[in-house]
């Protein structure tokens, strides 16, 4: 069963779609656009609910589903809670009536309460965001001392354990077409971006 949040949510949400959609060229393909909300920071213990946007009624969607689910209140539904207690990337697939199918994805963060204050994830820059061959991690004002990146289901793909003091440069033309989210240690602070493989 699908259920579809108030209208004003997606009235307000698609516009900025458009501008901030980093969604694969596949989306172009299909005569309907989904879009998942920013990565979210959660407090250990608390949940929080999903909410995926889909730009056609109900009655044009034929399935839902989201993967992984053990830690979501349903996996068919479009706004589902989640309960992570570790890092994960959700991902949500939607299909058509036609059987064009979309998927998107969002990153929960999960912290001890105390570490909130430790979050310095507006210091640091990624760039080019989508990246195709090379990936470049600038820090003006802590020293980066480990780089981590993850795939979108949480697994660890690669890591930098001594990096540049304030810019490292990171080969990223192995990994697979995707999203990915880069952690950076920075002496006692930490930082999370997500990126696009091209």
């Amino acid at each position: 069963m699908i259920t579809i949040k108030k209208n004003f949510f997606y009235s307000l949400l698609f516009p900025l779609f458009f501008l901030f959609n980093t969604s694969s060229t596949a989306q172009d393909t299909c005569d309907f656009q989904i879009q998942l909300e920013p990565d979210i920071n959660l407090d250990l213990g608390d949940s929080v609910q999903l909410y995926l946007a889909i730009s056609v009624p109900s009655s044009s969607i034929e399935s839902v589903s989201w993967s992984p689910d053990s830690t979501l209140s349903c996996n068919d539904c479009l706004d589902p809670f989640a309960s992570p207690t570790e890092n994960v990337c959700y991902i949500a697939m939607v299909t058509d009536t036609s059987g064009c199918t979309l998927s998107d994805t969002v990153c929960i963060f999960v912290q001890p309460v105390a570490i909130n204050n430790l979050d310095r994830s507006e210091t640091i820059v990624l760039f080019p965001n989508p990246s195709f061959d090379y990936l470049t991690v600038a820090s003006d004002i802590h020293t980066l001392s480990a780089i981590k990146i993850f795939n979108a289901f949480g697994q660890l793909v690669h890591i930098i354990p001594e990096p540049d003091k304030h810019l490292q440069v990171i080969r990223v033309s192995e990994l697979d077409v995707g999203i990915y989210y880069l952690e950076a240690h920075m002496e006692n602070y930490f930082a999370r971006k997500k990126f696009v493989k091209h």
